[in-house]
């Protein structure tokens, strides 16, 4: 039986988090307060602002979560 983990957060060290664990081969579940996960990397496509945070940008989370 694995060893389950709890991950607070879901934002990119969250993300790092249940990777790990998952390599491991432990049982990980991550508590988010927000609907969506990315953290401060979060970003929406707004046609009124186009463009995205440079934090995402620069990381490529957006295209990595199928944004």
């Amino acid at each position: 039986m694995a060893k389950k983990v709890a991950i607070i957060g879901g934002g990119s060290s969250g993300l790092c988090a249940i990777k790990c664990c998952l390599d491991e081969g432990l049982e990980a579940t991550c508590f988010e307060r927000s609907k969506d996960i990315g953290g401060l990397w979060r970003f929406e496509v707004r046609p009124q602002q186009p463009g995205c945070s440079l934090a995402a940008a620069g990381t490529g989370l957006g295209s990595v979560l199928g944004r």
